[in-house]
């Protein structure tokens, strides 16, 4: 495996590379099995990427997405659904706007690689 840097930042990671070129054109370099680098995650952001995960159910994004806003508004009813999901409601009040987006954006990545199986 080779790493793939752009502009001195890591990106991720390839099994093969070429540089090609074509008339008239600048350099480019082809990539084989590229893989992304995946983001690091925070404790509360781990946790509310995998609620959401162990959530999501007949291929249907919105309705997880819907759910989560669901318990986040209502976790102070009696009788809560369950520990894990008043454990998930905690660490999304822990998470900045940025940090909820970065598990939004890894959760979105997650769903389209598992549509695409």
């Amino acid at each position: 495996m080779s790493l793939v840097y752009n502009n001195k930042k890591l990106i991720g990671k390839c099994s093969k590379f070429s540089i090609e070129k074509v008339q008239g054109t600048s350099p480019f370099v082809m990539l084989e099995n590229f893989e992304p680098k995946q983001p690091q995650l925070n404790e509360n952001q781990q946790i509310v990427l995998d609620w959401l995960k162990k959530n999501y159910f007949d291929s249907y994004f919105k309705a997880v997405i819907s759910n989560l806003f669901f318990f986040i508004s209502h976790d102070d009813i009696d009788g809560f659904p369950n520990e894990t999901s008043h454990k998930m409601v905690e660490a999304y009040g822990q998470l900045s706007n940025k940090e909820f987006a970065k598990v939004l954006e890894v959760f979105s990545r997650w769903v389209q690689e598992q549509e695409a199986e």
